[in-house]
């Protein structure tokens, strides 16, 4: 970071408090997006138990 005239005390490099928290909070987003849709598809039965996928029950499937 540049040191302004205005300036009394230079600033220390790297992220704020606040870029840090944003960067924090969008790492737990994204990971409890991730984990929500793991429950979910496992909940609905869109995934066995070894994570891949399956195919969907008879009553989802579009009749011809």
């Amino acid at each position: 970071m540049t040191n302004d005239p205005g300036e009394t005390t230079w600033r220390r490099p790297g992220p704020t408090v606040g870029e840090g928290r944003r960067d924090l909070a969008v790492a737990v987003g994204l990971f409890a997006l991730s984990l929500g849709s793991l429950v979910l598809g496992r909940a609905f039965g869109m995934y066995g138990e070894d994570g891949q996928r399956v195919a969907l029950p008879s009553r989802w499937a579009s009749s011809p």
